[in-house]
């Protein structure tokens, strides 16, 4: 595993995260054995696919939602994403970006750009 992965970029170092999705992203390797994409796009897919079916509070089910629109979005920004499902954009992101930090520089990039153009008023 490639330490930066583990490490916000210096200009985000204080910068608190929104949620437990971009927490995964600044820190793949405390959530996955290797920190990698294909380990962090499995471990977020499980865990709101779980989500959506075993915790039935109005808080998770806005989490289970944010997830979906994200990949949505994402499939939008992500070229080569042949489908919005989390499978295909994650691979479109393997074929576009071979290091997996990389990848997740580009990840904590645009989750608060995801946020800021869905919930900012």
């Amino acid at each position: 595993m490639d330490e930066d992965n583990e490490k916000p970029p210096a200009n985000q170092s204080t910068r608190q995260v929104a949620d437990f999705t971009e927490s995964v992203f600044y820190r793949p390797g405390m959530y996955t054995i290797n920190g990698t994409l294909e380990e962090v796009a499995a471990f977020l897919e499980g865990y709101y696919s779980a989500a959506a079916k075993c915790i039935h509070s109005e808080g998770a089910q806005k989490e289970v939602n944010r997830w979906c629109d994200f990949t949505r979005w994402l499939a939008e920004k992500v070229e080569g994403a042949e489908s919005p499902s989390w499978s295909n954009v994650f691979r479109a992101l393997r074929r576009n970006y071979s290091e997996d930090a990389a990848v997740f520089d580009k990840l904590r990039e645009w989750y608060p750009e995801y946020l800021e153009s869905r919930y900012s008023k």
